[in-house]
């Protein structure tokens, strides 16, 4: 599997760098996200997830394949993760765990083209995103420590969906996107030999430039 995705992600490098006849533009986009963890663990853990902020910067290249169809594949940093507040036979605690990913998002977009300098589009395609590092702290009744004991895997696949709106100025695009990141597959690794099922959630909203 790890294989499969190190061929993919070297097929797009391959992709981005190749000459296309269709009309494309490049851009940057940067933004926040708020994330969350989706968590099933044993059930003598009572487990709430709360949201945190992060994140995200990186680039797109807009294929255009008509007036109303793009392809966009996208490489940003994201950082993700969430808070937790648990109960452990009674004693009370909390954490928080970050995740920072490199991620590549293949978009298919539908472009509503209007007599105006804005365009409104819808978009959704796949993620897969590489772990950079991953890290956390543990807090119980006021004592804070590094947190270790979740392990994260390597890599991330899910789902990303959204749309944005397109401002043409001149020469350059000014783009405002929201869109919502749904991981399809768990990161989380066994927990003394306990299975434990994790998956990313991201709400994000970003705004870049096109070229």
């Amino acid at each position: 599997m790890r294989q499969i995705r190190v061929l993919g992600f070297a097929g797009l490098i391959v992709f981005l760098l190749c000459p296309h006849q269709l009309s494309a533009q490049f851009g940057m986009k940067a933004g926040v996200n708020f994330s969350t963890l989706s968590q099933k663990s044993a059930n003598l853990v009572s487990l709430s997830w709360k949201s945190t902020t992060g994140f995200t910067l990186g680039a797109f290249y807009t294929i255009g394949i008509n007036d109303y169809l793009a392809f966009q594949p996208e490489l940003y940093y994201s950082k993700k993760g969430g808070q937790l507040e648990a109960s452990v036979l009674g004693l009370l605690g909390s954490k928080s765990l970050e995740i920072h990913y490199l991620e590549v998002p293949l978009l298919l977009k539908l472009r509503f083209p209007t007599q105006s300098s804005i365009s409104p589009s819808l978009f959704i395609g796949p993620y897969g995103a590489y772990k950079l590092s991953s890290g956390g702290k543990i807090d119980i009744l006021g004592y804070e420590l590094e947190e270790g004991l979740i392990g994260i895997t390597d890599s991330d696949f899910g789902l990303v969906f959204g749309g944005g709106i397109d401002y043409k100025v001149s020469n350059v695009t000014v783009i405002l996107d929201i869109r919502y990141d749904l991981g399809l597959v768990n990161v989380g690794e066994p927990v003394l030999g306990v299975e434990n099922e994790i998956k990313t959630r991201s709400l994000v909203l970003m705004l870049g430039f096109g070229l």
